[in-house]
């Protein structure tokens, strides 16, 4: 199990005690089928709102606390009911239609589990009544929908390279008034440089950043090898850098230890020092989240994450290569899933 996966494992683990019984029993059967934990967590944090939702729409009468919530008050659950949550999630939370289906579909496939494999001591299935048998919803494979739903949040033309120089230059003079920012940054710098520009010019997920050790990388080829897990199936892939990230990494390499004084058997690439701490240790998911977020809002481009890093790379490798390539280098699972960087570059023009 990579180290992401065995954080989020973790996590998982606490989660699921704070929402519904059958939801355990799900998650562990999912678990059996090799779909991995990460997964499984986000699929645990989409339970956990639609249950918070229906306890407080449809059931605050009759249950205190989502952990209370049985099946017999799933098998209540009428269509128009969903269509409330679907227009909650629309209109009240302005998600996207591509959030949307994510959370339906993670719902949907507990429903699915529940009535269909899952049984009780008398070997019946759990759910007696599956309301989303009776919806259907367009899954959102269109490229053009993509392309439309990240058009507004990438970097585009020579913003790419404008904030890594932000970072890189700029940072520490306009914010030469806050020590602590000041402090961070002097400590720091060189590993979110390093993080940033292997997501925004290599096109690494936060995941890929988290799971890197210092093995993985080979500086005088200029790649990092990276597994990754699907529906799950691990692949290896191997991903390219430049020169210059290259340099940058070499500089960091040469202070990571003096830095955040990790101990001998820490084999992770990218390090911070918890609070109140002292040694070193692997960067979590969302400190790496937060870091770009940091400097993301001081730039002024606060709706950039790191996912939208990766898009920004997207767009910008495949004007200059293949769709081909471009999937190669992202470690995407179809050609279709590329083709929205070459629309949006097209909607950008």
């Amino acid at each position: 199990m990579k180290v992401q996966e065995q954080i989020d494992f973790d996590t998982l683990q606490v989660k699921i005690q704070l929402l519904p019984e059958f939801v355990f029993q799900f998650v562990h059967f999912k678990l059996g089928e090799n779909l991995s934990p990460s997964s499984l967590l986000e699929y645990s944090r989409d339970f956990n709102h639609f249950f918070t939702w229906m306890q407080s729409e449809l059931l605050s009468s009759s249950v205190n606390n989502i952990v209370e919530i049985q099946t017999c008050h799933l098998e209540q659950l009428t269509i128009e009911q969903i269509r409330e949550y679907e227009g909650y999630l629309r209109i009240v939370e302005n998600r996207m239609d591509r959030s949307i289906l994510r959370k339906i579909h993670s719902i949907r496939s507990l429903f699915n589990f529940l009535h269909d494999i899952a049984e009780n001591v008398n070997c019946e299935p759990l759910l007696r009544k599956n309301v989303f048998r009776k919806i259907s919803w367009s899954r959102i494979s269109n490229p053009m929908t993509s392309a439309r739903e990240i058009q507004t949040r990438v970097l585009v033309s020579e913003e790419a390279e404008d904030f890594i120089t932000y970072i890189r230059t700029e940072f520490r003079n306009k914010n030469a008034d806050n020590l602590q920012a000041i402090w961070n940054y002097e400590r720091n710098g060189l590993r979110d440089i390093c993080i940033i520009t292997l997501m925004l010019k290599s096109g690494l997920l936060v995941s890929d950043i988290v799971n890197l050790n210092i093995g993985d990388l080979s500086l005088p080829d200029k790649y990092i090898d990276i597994t990754r897990q699907w529906a799950g199936q691990r692949s290896n892939h191997t991903v390219v850098f430049s020169d210059s990230t290259r340099e940058d990494l070499v500089k960091y390499l040469k202070v990571r230890e003096l830095v955040y004084d990790p101990n001998n058997a820490e084999r992770a690439l990218f390090l911070a020092v918890p609070n109140g701490q002292k040694i070193g240790k692997r960067m979590s998911k969302r400190a790496v989240q937060e870091m770009v977020k940091k400097y993301a809002v001081k730039y002024g481009k606060p709706e950039l994450t790191t996912r939208q890093l990766r898009h920004t790379f997207g767009l910008e490798h495949q004007k200059k290569s293949s769709l081909v390539k471009t999937k190669e280098q992202l470690a995407l699972r179809s050609i279709e899933t590329t083709e929205k960087y070459h629309i949006l570059s097209e909607l950008l023009d």
